[in-house]
C-alpha cells in the first residue's frame, strides 16, 4: 500500500489492514503500519517534513523605529509548533529597546518570558 509524500509534518500515522477468510479460508489477522515523516524512517534517505525555523535580518533602522524580524517555518505543520524567541543585546543598552513582541495575525502580544511561542497548525 503506498503512502503519499507531501511536505506538510503530521507526525506518525498508524493505518492497519485486516483479512478475513470466506468460505472453505478460515481466521483472520491484522497487519499495521507506520508512517514516519521525522528523519527517523528506514533507509538511507528517511523522509522528514518536520518543519525548520529561520529569522530575516531587520537592517539598520534610526533610533525610535521598530526593527522587524521575519520568523517562518520551511513548511506546514498538521498540528501546533512551537519557536522560543530570545532577545541578544549585543552592545545594546537594556534601556534602548522595547518589549519583544510577535504578531498573531490578529495583533501584537508579548513575547512570554520563557521565549516560547505556541504557532497554531496550518
Amino acid at each position: 500500500m503506498a503512502s503519499i509524500d507531501d511536505a506538510v509534518y503530521e507526525g506518525p500515522e498508524d493505518f492497519s489492514v485486516t483479512v478475513t477468510g470466506i468460505g472453505a479460508v478460515q481466521g483472520s489477522d491484522t497487519g499495521t503500519a507506520t508512517i514516519v515523516d521525522d528523519g527517523s524512517g528506514p533507509g538511507p534517505d528517511p523522509d522528514d517534513d518536520r518543519p525548520s525555523v529561520t529569522i530575516s535580518d531587520a537592517g539598520t533602522i534610526n533610533e525610535g523605529e521598530t526593527a522587524n524580524f521575519k520568523v517562518t517555518l520551511s513548511n506546514a505543520s498538521e498540528s501546533t509548533v512551537q519557536v522560543e524567541l530570545g532577545l541578544n543585546l549585543g552592545d545594546t543598552e537594556v534601556g534602548d529597546l522595547g518589549t519583544l513582541e510577535y504578531n498573531t495575525g490578529s495583533g501584537w502580544v508579548a513575547v512570554p518570558n520563557d521565549g516560547v511561542v505556541t504557532v497554531p497548525a496550518g
